[in-house]
C-alpha cells in the first residue's frame, strides 16, 4: 500500500520510530538500539490544566489527591505556568513533599511490556508473562513449545517467594528479576546476561543475543544486608545497611557520539561504587545514588545528558559524579515507583515514559528534570550516531543542565474526553474538537497501489485511539485501545463476561484461524454498534460507530 500524508502535523513521529525498533531488539533479542532526532523540537509539553483522575477501588466519589497544592503538587509561590510540565501515572505514589522513607519506595506493584509481578497483604510475592529466561523464578524456562499459541508467556500469577518487602525487573527486556525479603536477602531469577545472577559467562558470550542461554531458573541469594536495589536493562545496582553502593552487569547501548562505543560500567561481579549512600536507582542506561548529605551522584551513559552533567565528547561516565545538592528523591525515565496499572500489559500505553530523561525532587518539594525531553538551560545540539551501518547521524537536542518542571498526574480516562465526539463529523469538525482538550494527533491515509481502497484516518492520543472517515470524508468510527468506551462502561482489561453484562450477547462472533488467543465480538444497542477485540480473554480493543462493520465505510451519516 503506499502511503501519503504519513505523520502528519501535531507529534514529533521519531519517538514512535524509535519505540519500534526497541520492540523488535527486545523479540529478536538483538543490541539496543537507541536513536532519537531533534532536528526540529516538535514534542507537545502538556499545560497545567489538571486532568488528574481517582485510581479505581481507591478513593470515593469527589475526594482529592495528597493534601498539597491545589492543583496535586507542593504550593512553591513561583509562576507554575511557566514551567515545563510531565506527567506522571500515579501522583501519590511518589510521596512528593513527604520526609524520606526508603519503605515508601518499595515496588509492590509492577507492570511492564510482557511482565507482571505483585506482592500480597502477606508479603507473597506472585508473578506472571514472559519466562523465556525463567525469570519468574519457578524452575524451569517457557519455550514457545509449550504454549498453545507458541507465546513463552504464562498467564496465570504464579508464587514465587514469601516475606518480600520489594520487587523489580529489567526495565527494557524484563529478562531478570530481583526480589529483596524483611531480612534483607536479595535474589534474582532469569537471564545471567554479563554475570547478574552470579555464574560464570564466557568473554566471547553476547548475552545482548542470547539472554535465554545462561538463566538462573529458581531464585538465586545476590547478596545479603541490602537496604534497596534496582534493576537496569542489563545491569542491578544495590544499597546495603551500611551505606555502601554496589553495581554489576552492564549498561550497554548502539547510540553514541563516538559511533562505536557500545558499552560501559561493566562489572561481572558486585563491585562497590560508592559509599554513605540513602538511596539508589537505576534508569535503562544510567544509574544514581544519593548520599547522606543530599547530594546526587549519577554514572553510565550520558549521550543525551541524563546524568546532569557534561561530559564532552565522552558517552560514558564510568566513575560517580556529583549531579546536584539537596536532593530528596531522583528518577529516570519515568517518574514511578508502583506501576499504575495492576495487570499484564501488552503495550506501553498509560506508562508516561521519558526516554533518556531524569527527574529530581528536591528537598524542598520542588522537581528538577534534564536530558533528552527537557528544555531550558543548557539545551544544545550534538550530532549523534549508531554503530555500524543502522542509521544515518542524526541531531539531537538535549539539556546537561537540571531545570526546575512542574508535574501532574494523567488522565487515566482520556476516553470520556471524547463523550462529546460526534459520528458524521468532518476533518475539520474532529481535529477542531481534539484541538479543544487537547489531545495530540496526527493524519494519515492509505491506497493500494491504483489508487483504490483509500482509506483516511486520525491517531490520537500517543496511538491509543484511532478516528477513521468513511468515504464521504465523514467520521464513521472510533477505535479505542486504552482506557475504555467513550461512555465509561466498558474498560479495556475487562472480560468478555463482564462486557456482555453492558452489552447484553453479541450477535456475531469472529475467530481467527492463525492465532486462536484472538476474537472479535459483535454487539448492536441502541446507540450504535460495537466491536469487541479479546486477546486471552481480555478486552484490547473497542470499536464504536454508528452502521455495522460491514458498512460504516459506505454509508453516508449526514
Amino acid at each position: 500500500m503506499n502511503f501519503k500524508n504519513l505523520f502528519i502535523n501535531r507529534r514529533n513521529r521519531w519517538r514512535y520510530a524509535i519505540m519500534v525498533l526497541l520492540a523488535a531488539v527486545v523479540i529478536v533479542g538483538t543490541g539496543l538500539i537507541f536513536v532519537i532526532t531533534g532536528e526540529e523540537e516538535k514534542r507537545l509539553v502538556p499545560d497545567r490544566t489538571d486532568t488528574r483522575t481517582e485510581k479505581e477501588g481507591t478513593k470515593g466519589e469527589g475526594e482529592t489527591q495528597a493534601e498539597t497544592g491545589s492543583e496535586g503538587w507542593p504550593d512553591t509561590g513561583l509562576e507554575e505556568t511557566k514551567l515545563q510540565n510531565f506527567l506522571v501515572e500515579d501522583y501519590e505514589d511518589l510521596h512528593i513533599g513527604e520526609p524520606f522513607q526508603i519503605e515508601n519506595y518499595y515496588i509492590t506493584n509492577l507492570s511492564l511490556v510482557g511482565s507482571y509481578f505483585f506482592i500480597d497483604e502477606e508479603g507473597t510475592l506472585w508473578g506472571c508473562g514472559a519466562n523465556n529466561c525463567g525469570q519468574l523464578g519457578i524452575g524451569r524456562k517457557t519455550t514457545y513449545l509449550d504454549t498453545p499459541d507458541g507465546s513463552v508467556s504464562i498467564e496465570e500469577p504464579q508464587k514465587i517467594a514469601e516475606n518480600v518487602v520489594h520487587v523489580d525487573a529489567s526495565n527494557f527486556s524484563g529478562s531478570f528479576t530481583i526480589f529483596l525479603t524483611e531480612d534483607g536477602k536479595l535474589y534474582g531469577m532469569g537471564a545471567n546476561m554479563n554475570g547478574l545472577m552470579g555464574m560464570d559467562v564466557p568473554e566471547e558470550f553476547n548475552y545482548l543475543w542470547n539472554p535465554d542461554k545462561t538463566t538462573a531458573d529458581l531464585p538465586v541469594l545476590l547478596m545479603e544486608d541490602v537496604r534497596y536495589a534496582r534493576c537496569g536493562m542489563g545491569s542491578i545496582v544495590a544499597l546495603k545497611e551500611d551505606g555502601s553502593v554496589w553495581c554489576w552487569g552492564g549498561i550497554y547501548t548502539t547510540s553514541s557520539i563516538t559511533g562505536n562505543q557500545t558499552q560501559g560500567c561493566v562489572y561481572t561481579k558486585p563491585h562497590v561504587m560508592m559509599v554513605d549512600a540513602v538511596y539508589v536507582t537505576s534508569g535503562y542506561f544510567t544509574m544514581a545514588a544519593i548520599k547522606a548529605d543530599g547530594n546526587l551522584w549519577t554514572w553510565g551513559n550520558n549521550s543525551f545528558g541524563s546524568c546532569g552533567v557534561d561530559s564532552g565528547d565522552r558517552d560514558f561516565i564510568e566513575e560517580p559524579v556529583m549531579a546536584a545538592e539537596d536532593v530528596k528523591m531522583v528518577w529516570f525515565d519515568q517518574m514511578r515507583n508502583n506501576s499504575y496499572s495492576t495487570r499484564l500489559m501488552s503495550d506501553i500505553k498509560g506508562q508516561c515514559s521519558y526516554d533518556s530523561t531524569t527527574f529530581i525532587e528536591k528537598k524542598d518539594g520542588t522537581i528538577w528534570g534534564c536530558g533528552l525531553d527537557v528544555m531550558g538551560e543548557g539545551r544544545q545540539a550534538k550530532t549523534f550516531q549508531l554503530y555500524g551501518d543502522l542509521w544515518e547521524p542524526r541531531i539531537v537536542n538535549f539539556t546537561n543542565v537540571f531545570n526546575q518542571i512542574s508535574i501532574s498526574e494523567m488522565n487515566h480516562n482520556p476516553n470520556k474526553l471524547l463523550a462529546e465526539c460526534e459520528f458524521g463529523w468532518t476533518k475539520e469538525e474532529l481535529t477542531t474538537f481534539l484541538d479543544s482538550i487537547d489531545m495530540d494527533y496526527y493524519e494519515m491515509e492509505t491506497a493500494d497501489e491504483d489508487g483504490s481502497n483509500r482509506q483516511h484516518y486520525y491517531w490520537a492520543h500517543d496511538n491509543c485511539y484511532l478516528f477513521m472517515m468513511n468515504e464521504y470524508e465523514e467520521l464513521a468510527q472510533i477505535q479505542s485501545f486504552y482506557g475504555g468506551s467513550r461512555d465509561g462502561k466498558l474498560l479495556i482489561g475487562m472480560s468478555r463476561q463482564e462486557a456482555e453484562e453492558i452489552l447484553g450477547a453479541s450477535y456475531e462472533k469472529k475467530d481467527f484461524p492463525e492465532n486462536k488467543d484472538y476474537e472479535e465480538f459483535y454487539y448492536q444497542t441502541d446507540t450504535g454498534f460495537y466491536v469487541l477485540c479479546f486477546y486471552k480473554g481480555k478486552l484490547e480493543r473497542i470499536d464504536e460507530s454508528l452502521y455495522p462493520p460491514e458498512s460504516y465505510m459506505n454509508t453516508k451519516i449526514s
